[in-house]
């Protein structure tokens, strides 16, 4: 009977033992998912204001070289004579071809990898004559150069 006592409180000591250690690397767990979260959202905060920065950079750029090619200055009236600029700006125009359809309307939920999800498979639905894509099979890959027309950021 005394071996059995002493082999019980054995293993209730040793239960109790990893209770409060198991409780321990939980809390320790929860605090370090929680500063993972905070620097995550830390880092995508700062990098969603970067991007908003470079957007309006980038869009009061565009203005600016619009106003220069209509021949308006800085202070809002149009420059006098020709001469032209040294640099040029040269515009690519494209032209719609094709839009790709998907299962996907927002990016939750969209896969990262994927040729994992045969259901998720999407094509392109192109808007031109069958005759600009003949021979097209006989190629193993094709580059598609796109832009996404309904970004919301």
């Amino acid at each position: 009977i005394a071996i059995a006592a002493t082999s019980i409180a054995a293993t209730t000591a040793a239960l109790l033992t990893a209770s409060i250690c198991s409780s321990h690397h939980k809390k320790q767990n929860e605090k370090l998912i929680a500063k993972l979260e905070e620097t995550r959202q830390a880092e995508r905060t700062g990098r969603i204001r970067a991007e908003m920065k470079l957007r309006t950079h980038l869009k009061d750029q565009e203005a600016n070289a619009i106003d220069e090619s209509n021949g308006v200055s800085e202070g809002g009236k149009k420059s006098g004579g020709g001469g032209g600029s040294s640099q040029q700006k040269h515009n690519l125009l494209l032209h719609c071809i094709g839009t790709i359809v998907s299962p996907y309307t927002k990016r939750m939920g969209t896969p990262r990898q994927g040729a994992l999800v045969p259901s998720g498979r999407g094509y392109i639905q192109l808007k031109i004559p069958v005759e600009c894509v003949e021979g097209l099979e006989s190629y193993s890959h094709a580059w598609v150069l796109f832009t996404f027309h309904a970004n919301t950021s």
